[in-house]
């Protein structure tokens, strides 16, 4: 799975994007959109708080995140499966 294409759940394409913080950590962002509506994009933090210490630890929970999304809500908010 291409996390930085993401997954398209009904009108909306959903991504996880890796982010390095200035300290060096690693965190993920969920971003949603309607598909073919980019200036729709809406960012949404990822279920787990956690930073990763690890570019490939998060690059892997990114496909984990990205898999338990479900279902999209009304304002594009990814909904994730328990």
């Amino acid at each position: 799975m291409n996390i930085a294409k993401g997954v398209r759940i009904g009108d909306y394409r959903i991504h996880c994007d890796v982010v390095e913080s200035a300290g060096g950590q690693y965190r993920l962002v969920v971003a949603s959109y309607k598909e073919g509506r980019p200036d729709t994009e809406r960012a949404w933090h990822a279920p787990d708080w956690e930073p990763y210490s690890q570019l490939a630890e998060a690059q892997q929970r990114a496909v984990s995140v990205l898999k338990s999304i479900k279902r999209v809500g009304a304002a594009g908010e990814p909904l994730y499966s328990s």
